[in-house]
């Protein structure tokens, strides 16, 4: 039994996760349940799981909290500024998309809800396209479009990565895994990405045990796309991982910690390996944000690695504006899931 195979034997048995979509309801010291963060307008957003907004530039010592017309459900950032999907109430009739700029909140358009949950805003192609359990809905400059999907999507925090005609999901559901699924634009099909070795936790991307929380074109493959796994719930497992077409393959993956005393495993199952949370294209290679520090992979798969900066406090918020092009934040937000403590966002800027 491999180190994840302990880990899912240990804490998945009788487990039965719970929905995960809606917002969640307020709670003291919840801002740093950060469910997406994004750098638009010189300034740092801040959004936690419970829809609340806030915002802060480098120099700034505290944030700001922002006030928009409803609960934010998600963000991403479209020519430099920040997209917001916002609705009011646990099931809400529509959702409206805005744009905020110099004089505030404007209106983009309104999208029937039609009861179902919203995964992610994403901005990409001079678009921005809201994934949602049963819909990729694209919105264009003049007019809006829909495809529906082949079936329903599951619950978790997502990170996606868009190209001309797919949308990648990765899903965070913490211990319960989340793993990552490629959508047709055009014709709505789900296509599970999965590779899996028949062990309990196998293989090196397993929708039941394998956070995806971040992914990347590889720069010098790109047909391929790159995904960051990770995960720590008591022990922590995780490696970056290239998929091209059918092929799924580890880039890089770093063990660390004591070797377990069980004498049957293999060599490379006999540690823990560092988790990773973050992901990004930076020229030709990738920097990727692990459990311990920076990795700027390349092509052999030899990674430079940095140390974790040091977080200054801004508020309730820990953030680092150490490193030139990107941002890093520290939430809780996978508490709800896992036994993590805090763990660092990417945020490029």
């Amino acid at each position: 039994m491999t180190i994840k195979a302990t880990i899912a034997a240990a804490f998945l048995a009788g487990l039965v996760p719970g929905t995960s979509h809606a917002i969640e309801p307020e709670r003291d010291g919840q801002e740093t349940f950060l469910s997406r963060a994004a750098w638009a307008g010189n300034r740092l957003w801040l959004l936690s799981d419970a829809g609340r907004l806030s915002s802060l530039a480098e120099t700034d010592s505290t944030p700001r909290s922002e006030t928009a017309p409803e609960a934010v459900r998600d963000m991403c950032v479209s020519d430099g500024r920040l997209l917001a999907l916002t609705a009011t109430g646990k099931k809400p009739a529509a959702w409206t998309l805005r744009r905020h700029g110099a004089d505030g909140w404007t209106t983009q358009a309104a999208i029937d809800a039609r009861g179902e949950h919203v995964i992610s805003l994403i901005c990409g192609n001079g678009n921005a396209l809201i994934l949602t359990t049963k819909r990729l809905i694209t919105l264009g400059a003049d007019a809006v479009s829909e495809v529906a999907l082949d079936g329903e999507l599951d619950w978790g925090l997502a990170t996606t990565l868009i190209t001309a005609d797919t949308v990648y999901a990765g899903f965070n559901k913490g211990e319960w895994g989340g793993g990552l699924r490629a959508i047709d634009r055009r014709t709505g099909k789900i296509r599970l990405i999965e590779n899996e070795d028949g062990e309990l936790c196998g293989g090196l991307l397993n929708t039941e045990c394998d956070p995806v929380n971040g992914l990347a074109a590889v720069p010098w493959r790109p047909d391929c796309v790159a995904a960051a796994i990770g995960l720590v719930h008591m022990m922590a497992h995780g490696r970056i991982a290239t998929v091209c077409g059918a092929s799924i393959k580890t880039l890089y993956s770093k063990p660390f910690g004591d070797k377990s005393p069980n004498p049957d495993l293999k060599p490379e199952d006999a540690y823990m390996t560092v988790p990773f949370f973050g992901l990004t294209a930076v020229g030709d290679r990738l920097l990727a944000v692990g459990g311990d520090g920076l990795y700027t992979i390349g092509e052999t798969g030899a990674p430079e690695f940095e140390a974790m900066p040091a977080f200054k406090k801004a508020g309730p918020f820990r953030i680092s504006f150490a490193r030139p092009g990107v941002v890093l934040v520290l939430t809780t937000v996978n508490q709800r899931h896992s036994v993590s403590g805090a763990t660092p966002m990417l945020v490029v800027r």
